[in-house]
């Protein structure tokens, strides 16, 4: 699994591959200029009013994306697998924000 928790402009991102039972994690943080990106991508994707279906299945390979967003007494949460057909574009945009700041942070390449 993968989880990317941010805070302001702190974050922490952890993998864990179940084969190997091994967990990785990071800590880094984002640039004023991450944040905003992340936040207008939200904004823009109206990230609140994607519409979901009800579902309790996963994608075919039983994985799927989660985002949860909290901001003040707001909350809202997402799951791939059941987002309708008609959002997927707004749903994969988001998708891309969270996929590009972890390519930009985390390189776990050279650990062992």
């Amino acid at each position: 699994y993968e989880d990317l928790v941010i805070v302001g402009t702190k974050a922490n991102y952890s993998y864990k591959e179940e084969r190997e039972k091994k967990k990785q994690t990071k800590d880094f943080t984002l640039s004023k200029k991450e944040v905003k990106n992340l936040e207008q991508s939200i904004k823009e994707n109206s990230f609140a009013t994607i519409r979901q279906e009800i579902s309790d299945t996963g994608g075919p390979d039983g994985s799927f994306y989660s985002i949860s967003v909290k901001k003040g007494k707001d909350e809202v949460e997402k799951v791939s697998q059941k987002i309708i057909k008609e959002e997927v574009v707004r749903w994969r945009n988001m998708v891309k924000v969270f996929e590009d700041i972890i390519k930009t942070h985390v390189d776990f390449t050279d650990e062992k």
